[in-house]
């Protein structure tokens, strides 16, 4: 299953497989499974994981970029009220 993760990327270029993965279910359901064991997994292939940049907790991650972003708009602006 790594290497359809790895292959993954490539096609990609991020490791994030959503759970409903159409084009290969299992990977989308072994991605989750990954996440959710983490704290159960061997360290070895939890750096496998990590050296292909997977993230542990994509809502995180959406959030520190959605945060870069909201810093950007008050460099360029000023403050922080971003227009509906």
């Amino acid at each position: 299953m790594f290497e359809k993760l790895e292959d993954y990327r490539e096609a990609h270029g991020d490791c994030l497989v959503p759970f409903r993965y159409k084009n290969d279910p299992s990977l989308g359901i072994w991605v989750s499974t990954q996440r959710s064991g983490r704290d159960k997994l061997d360290p070895t292939r939890r750096e496998r994981l990590e050296s292909i940049g997977f993230v542990w907790n994509p809502f995180d991650q959406q959030w520190e970029e959605m945060f870069e972003k909201l810093e950007d708009y008050r460099e360029a602006h000023g403050d922080c009220l971003v227009p509906f």
